[in-house]
């Protein structure tokens, strides 16, 4: 699936960056929490916007190729601990966040939150375009 061979890249792409930052091991920011992230964490990758979310919106106007490059587009592809990814999965990010108990039970900074959901938010509706713009 299209998806998942773009998700790879943006990955690969990542742990590349965070290598080189971490001076040869990979350190990463967590996307949610702000906390530094090392490779013996429990971190995952993940999406801010789910993939079903982003097919639902475009499925009837973007093929499938350009669907997936529209979900892995880099600020919707996150790095955050496992426990924060498994309460976003599949919700709304814009309804999830507004749960005032994620910032005691996750650690979840809140404000640095909505930061990346409105970056991803914007990143997607402007991927999207890109491809629209083109079309009849």
């Amino acid at each position: 699936m299209e998806v998942f061979k773009h998700f790879s890249l943006v990955k690969s792409k990542m742990l590349s960056q965070a290598i080189n930052q971490g001076k040869g091991r990979a350190i990463y920011q967590d996307a949610f929490t702000g906390k530094l992230l090392w490779a013996d964490d429990s971190f995952e990758f993940g999406y801010i916007y789910s993939p079903k979310m982003i097919c639902e919106t475009y499925q009837a106007v973007l093929s499938e190729e350009e669907i997936a490059q529209v979900i892995n587009c880099p600020s919707n592809v996150i790095v955050t601990h496992t426990e924060v990814l498994a309460s976003l999965r599949d919700q709304d990010p814009d309804t999830w966040i507004k749960n005032q108990a994620l910032e005691n039970t996750l650690n979840i900074d809140l404000a640095l939150a909505a930061r990346q959901i409105s970056k991803a938010k914007m990143a997607i509706a402007n991927a999207a375009n890109q491809y629209l713009k083109d079309k009849p």
